[in-house]
């Protein structure tokens, strides 16, 4: 399927599939017919809906803001990733392993208690009239100046372990 005129010669060609057997049997049909022989062909398992019809149908100036926002979905995605390895990575070298699950809990529970505080502070900051912009480019000057004041990235510091004691109540007395 083409979907616009051609500009010229195609050197390269992106064949899109769903894994259905009609996808199948016009990629068979496409080999055959020799289209593209001699050009580069590629490809391409599409699995989500409304990228899929960007295949379909000529292009639009909305597809670039479809595109974009795929983009930056895949990026946050990455990042994301990225920053829980490296945090798991830090975490091992700095506490050891047989302290990561204590580690890891503990930041959850320290992220749930944040998640939940922020919109609070916010709004009690907002209500003092500390203008939203101010409020983050604290946020993000805070972490920036955190890390520039620290000696070296572990302070000398290897392995630290952590204690955590609990005290079991017992509600039968």
């Amino acid at each position: 399927m083409v979907n616009a005129q051609p500009a010229g010669n195609n050197r390269h060609v992106l064949q899109t599939t769903d894994l259905s057997d009609g996808s199948g049997e016009a990629l068979q049909r496409f080999t055959a017919l020799g289209v593209g022989a001699r050009n580069r062909n590629s490809l391409l398992y599409v699995f989500d809906a409304p990228m899929l019809r960007l295949a379909f149908r000529p292009k639009t100036p909305q597809d670039g803001q479809i595109l974009a926002g795929e983009q930056a979905k895949a990026s946050q995605a990455l990042s994301m990733a990225l920053g829980s390895t490296l945090a798991t990575a830090l975490w091992v070298d700095l506490f050891g392993p047989a302290e990561l699950a204590r580690v890891r809990s503990f930041v959850e529970a320290g992220t749930v208690i944040a998640r939940g505080a922020s919109p609070i502070l916010m709004g009690v900051l907002i209500d003092a009239g500390i203008p939203l912009s101010f409020q983050v480019l604290a946020c993000g000057a805070y972490p920036m100046f955190a890390s520039i004041s620290q000696d070296g990235p572990y302070r000398g510091v290897t392995k630290m372990p952590i204690t955590i004691r609990v005290k079991m109540i017992d509600s039968q007395r």
